[in-house]
């Protein structure tokens, strides 16, 4: 058959959503000398307001639409799609301090130290709840570099990282 009469059927995805990020984040760097050790110094402020409203649509009476496979029109219309009277409506604010020192032991030692102190506030609004919580996150990291050679390291670290419930979607769950 002609590739060029080859058609696929298309379809909604049925989402509408929208995202909002604003952050200012802030840092200060130094570095110390104590006697023969140098500390390299980093420390800041972080704000960010994050939120996600996804609204949601229903398949109602929707006829198959077909494309053509090799030029397909981007204004095919799609029936059937209706918004719905559902939605999620999610925001995450957070406010942190953080810092972080790069001891220089010598020119082939160095040690790393680094800690995040976060208060969240997330909530999730959906027909009919809304749920919240809020509260303090704590990071942490501790590693060790070394440099046997100019143009090599090894590096060994511990660590934790913490996000605010919600996640990335953010939905919070009654749970």
């Amino acid at each position: 058959a002609d590739p060029s009469t080859w058609s696929v059927s298309i379809s909604n995805q049925s989402l509408y959503q929208k995202n909002e990020i604003l952050a200012n984040q802030t840092s200060l760097t130094k570095t110390v000398m104590t006697g023969d050790i140098a500390h390299d110094l980093s420390m800041g402020l972080e704000w960010m307001y994050e939120r996600q409203r996804t609204e949601t649509y229903t398949a109602n009476g929707v006829t198959t639409a077909y494309n053509n496979l090799y030029n397909p029109d981007p204004y095919t219309p799609m029936s059937g799609y209706e918004k719905a009277s559902g939605y999620t409506d999610g925001r995450t604010d957070t406010i942190a301090l953080y810092g972080s020192d790069t001891i220089k032991l010598s020119p082939a030692w160095m040690v790393n130290l680094a800690f995040r102190g976060e208060h969240y506030s997330a909530k999730t609004a959906t027909l009919p709840s809304v749920l919240g919580k809020s509260g303090m996150l704590r990071s942490w990291k501790a590693g060790v570099v070394y440099k046997p050679a100019a143009n090599g390291s090894i590096y060994a670290a511990m660590a934790n990282s913490q996000t605010p419930p919600g996640g990335g979607a953010f939905v919070l769950a009654a749970a």
